[in-house]
């Protein structure tokens, strides 16, 4: 398979050498990952040096071998989404995986007045209003921590 295709590697860190040591030495096939290798980190993190011996060896037989920075899957799938284009009966298929949404809308009740945005807080009292107000000029999309 590891002549045939890449790799995405999401949510591994490295720390199995009987892992990293398969991955090695499919780079000894004829032609390895013909398609690359894609190693996902999460932001600010450090791969570790089997991972880094890995990407470089991988390089070294002229594989395609990048690093991908991403938060956590979630935001990296909805990346990934966002920039494939996948057939028709394709794209079907995948999205009819996906589970019921647990979250339903719902009607809300105009509040006295008709005014909008209705605020309710029913759960959770307002014991004072807040003093500073923050606001972002982006150019771009962002990540919460980026945002924070």
């Amino acid at each position: 398979m590891c002549n045939r295709f890449g790799l995405i590697v999401i949510g591994y860190s490295g720390r199995d050498a009987s892992v990293m040591d398969a991955l090695g030495s499919a780079l000894e096939g004829d032609s390895p990952f013909p398609a690359g290798v894609r190693w996902a980190l999460r932001t600010g993190a450090t791969p570790l040096p089997a991972v880094v011996d890995f990407m470089q060896a991988a390089e070294r037989r002229g594989v395609d071998a990048q690093w991908v920075r991403s938060e956590n899957f979630d935001e990296l799938a909805a990346d990934i989404d966002t920039q494939v284009s996948l057939s028709p009966a394709l794209a079907d298929h995948v999205r009819s995986q996906r589970p019921t949404p647990i979250v339903q809308p719902v009607s809300i009740a105009a509040p006295e007045g008709g005014r909008f945005p209705a605020l309710r807080l029913s759960a959770l009292p307002v014991l004072e209003l807040p003093t500073i107000v923050r606001r972002l000029r982006l150019a771009g999309p962002i990540t919460t921590r980026e945002a924070r």
